[in-house]
């Protein structure tokens, strides 16, 4: 029976394949200004609103830190009505090596309506390996692609500190989710591996969507020249879909608790395009 209901939903996407579009828009709606600009290749180095999504043991890559953020999303085509806004408080502090983070987030887009609320813990353990999960609920109402419901469901992920210079981590998405979010919410695991070296840091990650039976590979590069300013980069490609497209990030320190990030990601074969704005306040 189960079989039956995972084929019906395979046939389903790609017969209606405004579904599977919807789907590509709701994971770069769950992630940061600097998710976007790094093409989401971010498993190894997860840090700030993307965590909780892509690997939630990066919560704790802020030890000793405590911030929140906000951000939001614009679609070139049709801006005013494909849009999402979010916030984020991570604490690094208070229990320290226990961290957690909160994370809420409103999509709306022509086709989908959802408001996300997350609740992320991940614990430290001297520095070497990082491990964390977040809790997702998800409350969508009716669009053109959804009906109304609440959904839930479990993220998962570890990081390992090789060396001072080499950094792995592992993570899986929906690990565990309600029955009602098996059409939009997909079991996908990512593997990521990042070399770090002074002012530069390259990453490469590699994805595995299950449910849908599709592969992507991503690439980032992250220059820091000075304290007050870094650069990233990213390049994503489907290798089912044969979808690929460049992410693009500025971060720019205006004091020494206030930072401002601005990303782009363009799809090169489709009419995506996705531009974010975001602050970050450390308290």
């Amino acid at each position: 029976m189960k079989g039956r209901i995972r084929a019906s939903i395979f046939v389903s996407l790609l017969a209606f394949p405004s579904l599977a579009d919807a789907i590509t828009e709701l994971d770069l709606h769950d992630l940061g200004p600097t998710g976007i600009g790094a093409a989401a290749a971010t498993t190894s180095i997860a840090d700030g609103s993307s965590a909780f999504n892509l690997n939630p043991a990066g919560l704790s890559r802020h030890s000793e830190r405590r911030f929140f953020d906000v951000h939001s999303k614009f679609f070139q085509k049709r801006p005013k009505e494909n849009w999402s806004v979010g916030g984020s408080v991570i604490d690094g502090k208070t229990e320290d090596p226990l961290h957690w983070g909160f994370r809420f987030n409103s999509v709306h887009t022509e086709r989908i309506k959802r408001d996300t609320y997350d609740l992320a813990l991940s614990f430290n353990f001297k520095n070497i390996v990082l491990a964390g999960i977040s809790n997702q609920l998800s409350d969508f109402d009716r669009a053109l692609e959804t009906p109304e419901r609440w959904t839930y469901s479990m993220n998962a992920g570890l990081l390992l500190f090789a060396t001072d210079f080499l950094s792995v981590g592992a993570a899986m998405s929906n690990l565990l989710r309600s029955t009602r979010a098996a059409t939009i919410e997909p079991v996908k695991g990512r593997l990521g591996l990042s070399f770090n070296w002074i002012w530069f840091r390259v990453a490469a990650d590699w994805e595995r969507d299950f449910s849908h039976k599709t592969n992507e590979g991503r690439t980032s590069l992250e220059l820091n020249p000075i304290d007050m300013m870094k650069f990233r980069a990213g390049y994503y490609r489907n290798f089912t879909t044969k979808a690929h497209g460049l992410g693009l990030c500025t971060s720019v320190a205006v004091f020494d608790r206030l930072s401002l990030d601005f990303s782009l990601l363009d799809a090169f074969n489709s009419s995506l395009r996705v531009f974010t704005g975001g602050l970050r306040v450390e308290i």
